[in-house]
């Protein structure tokens, strides 16, 4: 049996009137499916439907504040499974969703929207071009503050400070903190107190 993820969110119908029939983006039903049963896929024929199910997926990935989207839902009670065919159409150039991949049982239970993944490996990239950038503008540069270190190396605040702190743990030699009066070296202190690391100063050696 698969695990549920609950959602406090009840699951509004597409289709509501008698007069409109066809099957839900989210369907009652528990039968799990592997990523290697998704063939050749094809654009939706239906865009009306098609489009319902992204805003859908968008606005479950907002509540629970995660990129990764449970195909198995339990919206307030009601137990549904996403439409396997709306996942193949939405894998259809432009694609929404990223390949879908199996989980530790053997199925699908999570998919993932491409735009966000893709942001996820554009953000690594960009900090592995970063942190080179911040090494050598400490060579060049001397002491230097996080707020400097942004408008040298044109960056924002979150970015650099994420480098920074990748810097420390891969235990690059070139911090003095001045505020503790040590040399910050994880090959002296590897086991070091960990402390507020932004209002420094950043000497390279």
């Amino acid at each position: 049996m698969p695990e549920w993820t609950f959602i406090s969110l009840d699951y509004e119908p597409l289709y509501r009137g008698a007069q409109e029939t066809g099957t839900e983006v989210f369907v009652k039903s528990d039968s799990p499916f592997s990523a290697g049963s998704f063939g050749k896929v094809s654009r939706a024929a239906d865009q009306r439907r098609q489009r319902f199910f992204e805003e859908k997926l968008r606005t479950i990935a907002w509540h629970l504040g995660s990129d990764s989207i449970p195909v198995f839902v339990n919206f307030n009670g009601d137990r549904r499974r996403m439409d396997k065919g709306c996942i193949g159409h939405a894998l259809a150039p432009p694609a929404f969703l990223a390949r879908p991949i199996d989980g530790p049982n053997g199925y699908v239970t999570h998919v993932t929207i491409a735009q966000r993944q893709q942001e996820k490996v554009t953000e690594q990239q960009d900090q592995k071009e970063l942190k080179p950038r911040i090494l050598e503008t400490l060579m060049h540069q001397g002491p230097v503050t996080v707020k400097t270190l942004m408008s040298l190396c044109d960056a924002d605040e979150k970015p650099v400070r994420s480098a920074i702190d990748s810097l420390r743990v891969e235990g690059e030699r070139i911090w003095l903190d001045k505020a503790r009066g040590f040399w910050w070296r994880n090959d002296i202190v590897p086991n070091g107190p960990r402390h507020s690391r932004w209002k420094r100063t950043y000497f390279p050696l």
